[in-house]
């Protein structure tokens, strides 16, 4: 990576974004970032989670573009002489944890799956697996732990008056289990409990290959 380059008062800074997860989020952190007084042009790639920005350095700092991609939601930080604080063992770190809160979800949301075609096929088994007390137990630690990380995604998303990823997410899966909820402990009705927690399983297991 070459040094910053400088070019009379303009000044061009390679900086790395953590947190983006799709274009929207791509689209916010340019917009914030163009937005800012001072910043001449920003480009955001979302595979290298890295964003190149120009800005006028008699105007502003490298300090109040990094608060400005944080003011949009997530971390940066520069990259100098090739590298960041988020080297190849913080991936790795990642990873793990994106594998081992799959692996969590995927035990609790693998039972809600099997008790869905179980029932569909009049299996016994089916019958017991579709107690909806059984089913707001095994669901609710995927909606809670599994899908923390879509709601913070979603609040920053929303802060910032866009939306991305993370907000569909988690306003599909929380209608779906909040429907689920009523039905269990109000009215009884059909239950959607496995949607909710096949969808926050699976888009983990789609981060949990990106990160690979």
């Amino acid at each position: 990576m070459p040094d910053p380059v400088s070019n009379g008062s303009l000044e061009k800074r390679e900086i790395q974004v953590k947190g983006m997860t799709c274009a929207a989020c791509v689209a916010r952190v340019e917009r914030k970032l163009k937005s800012t007084p001072g910043v001449i042009d920003a480009t955001v790639n979302l595979a290298t989670e890295k964003a190149t920005v120009t800005y006028a350095a008699g105007e502003l700092s490298i300090h109040d573009v990094l608060k400005a991609i944080n003011e949009a939601g997530y971390e940066s930080e520069e990259i100098i002489d090739q590298t960041a604080r988020w080297n190849e063992e913080e991936r790795h770190q990642e990873h793990l944890r994106q594998r081992n809160l799959f692996i969590f979800c995927a035990a609790f949301a693998a039972p809600l799956l099997l008790g869905m075609i179980f029932d569909l096929f009049s299996f016994t088994w089916g019958h017991y697996l579709m107690n909806p007390y059984l089913q707001f137990i095994l669901a609710t630690p995927v909606q809670i732990g599994g899908g923390l990380q879509f709601y913070r995604g979603a609040y920053h998303a929303l802060k910032s008056g866009s939306a991305n990823m993370d907000v569909l997410v988690a306003m599909g899966t929380t209608a779906a289990y909040g429907y689920s909820l009523y039905h269990t402990f109000f009215t009884p009705g059909p239950l959607y409990y496995e949607a909710a927690a096949v969808v926050i399983t699976l888009v983990l297991l789609g981060k949990m290959l990106e990160n690979a």
